[in-house]
């Protein structure tokens, strides 16, 4: 999908990683040294050699990999280290991040109200191996220190014993086909305020990685998503 939104854009491909027996071909040195930027949706292990292999050729970065956040940070430290260049995150969708945005003004303005109750659901395809989302975690960092009384995130499990008073219930769907669905919600004794945001199609994500690897490409510095869109859009941010 990136390939795609890449070439209805007018921009060269220098290479796509394609799958066949045994693996993925290999890109050779001389190819990968000419990129302007790398773009990776992958699985963990790939990915941090593939970010390996572009500090050490100096090539900038776009990793949207998730279900590794110990580890990419460790590798996004080597880049702040060396000198690399190097946008990440766990969604890249540009809707996802102005609803993060939302989500905390919300938590400002109810989570010292004890009438109202916050919790978080997520829903993606069956095949998703984290479990909460990568942006599910995001949404919780955001809102929890504006939540008083919580202090951590529980799972929801049915049968499980009552959930904590310091805990905020996180509750995950797993099914189908579902690019994803995100969702914070107060409820309280007279009315429920109810944040969503749905992703129709995997487009968002490749949208948003090209915006990444056209803001990365001759930038210095190693960026989360959400501080490039933060750069981005606030007044005087660079575009």
């Amino acid at each position: 999908m990136v390939a795609e939104l890449a070439g209805e854009r007018g921009l060269e491909l220098a290479w796509i990683a394609r799958r066949r027996e045994g693996g993925v071909e290999a890109l050779d040195d001389a190819t990968f040294r000419r990129a302007r930027v790398v773009v990776e949706f992958s699985t963990p292990e790939a990915a941090e050699s593939t970010l390996e292999r572009c500090l050490a050729f100096g090539v900038p970065a776009v990793s949207a990999t998730t279900g590794w956040p110990e580890r990419r940070g460790a590798l996004a430290e080597r880049f702040r280290a060396g000198g690399g260049a190097l946008v990440y995150g766990d969604n890249f969708s540009i809707g996802v991040h102005v609803f993060l945005r939302a989500a905390e003004e919300a938590a400002r303005g109810l989570g010292r109200l004890s009438d109202y109750d916050p919790y978080v659901q997520e829903a993606h395809h069956r095949g998703k191996a984290d479990a909460p989302s990568g942006t599910a975690r995001a949404l919780v960092e955001r809102v929890l220190p504006h939540l008083a009384g919580k202090r951590r995130f529980v799972l929801a499990s049915p049968g499980r014993d009552p959930l904590p008073p310091d805990a905020l219930s996180v509750a995950v769907t797993r099914a189908g086909s579902i690019p994803g669905t995100h969702v914070l919600a107060f409820d309280g004794p007279h009315d429920t305020l109810r944040l969503t945001h749905t992703a129709r199609s995997n487009r968002g994500f490749a949208a948003g990685a090209l915006l990444a690897a056209g803001w990365i490409a001759g930038r210095p510095g190693v960026w989360s998503v959400a501080e490039m869109f933060d750069n981005l859009t606030r007044e005087g941010g660079s575009t």
